[in-house]
């Protein structure tokens, strides 16, 4: 009898079979293998760790929302890896906790919002994560058609904040520069003559966040 094949068959049904977790501490877990790629979980971003409960899909049960930190595993002599922050969408069954999302953020974990945008409901889904230098993406999904859709992102260094007033709004800071400069050792440089960040305004039109010009600030001359 030939066994050859069965550790082939036996990894294709870990691939293909849903995943599950009986308890909320199991919901983060040790390793994630993501597009080709296996990261690590990492304590070091511990405390920015968040596990949220909220009605995502309209069905009975709430889903459980859970983001943190890992590191990629490199092989071939490399000391360490890239950091990469995870979020992860379980679903209760009778089985318990099914996995039925994974998000890929930036490098770092940021705070999430479960919030209910077009009052259907079920709630829509903000994720903060962060990148170098002050770097922050804004993502936020909604359950469409049998699974999670982006219906926004937004990136910059100048800070992202999401106002739950009715209507939504989000703003996007961005520098209040007048004019380029050159500096004594000849480098030319942008000037900032005003610490307050302009602000690039999204509001909430019932589907999506879209700009609004009349909200937004525009630059000083």
């Amino acid at each position: 009898m030939n066994l050859a094949p069965i550790p082939l068959l036996v990894l294709w049904l870990l691939l293909i079979l849903p995943v599950y977790a009986d308890d909320v501490t199991d919901l983060i877990p040790e390793e994630i293998r993501y597009h080709g790629r296996t990261y690590a979980y990492h304590p070091q971003w511990k405390r920015f760790e968040t596990i949220l409960r909220g009605n995502l899909d309209n069905d009975p049960e709430e889903e459980i929302v859970v983001s943190f930190g890992t590191k990629q595993k490199i092989r071939y002599g490399r000391r360490k890896g890239h950091p990469a922050h995870f979020c992860l969408i379980y679903d209760l069954t009778g089985e318990g906790y099914k996995l039925t999302k994974t998000i890929r953020g930036d490098k770092f974990p940021g705070k999430l919002i479960l919030e209910d945008f077009d009052k259907d409901g079920a709630r829509e889904l903000a994720i903060f994560t962060h990148g170098r230098r002050y770097y922050t993406t804004l993502y936020i999904y909604k359950w469409k058609s049998g699974e999670y859709d982006t219906i926004f992102k937004h990136s910059g260094k100048y800070g992202i904040d999401v106002d739950l007033a009715s209507p939504p709004t989000i703003k996007i800071g961005s520098p209040n520069v007048r004019a380029k400069v050159t500096t004594r050792d000849g480098k030319e440089i942008e000037w900032q003559y005003d610490a307050e960040s302009l602000w690039e305004v999204y509001q909430w039109n019932g589907e999506t966040f879209i700009y609004n010009k009349d909200l937004s600030t525009p630059p000083k001359k």
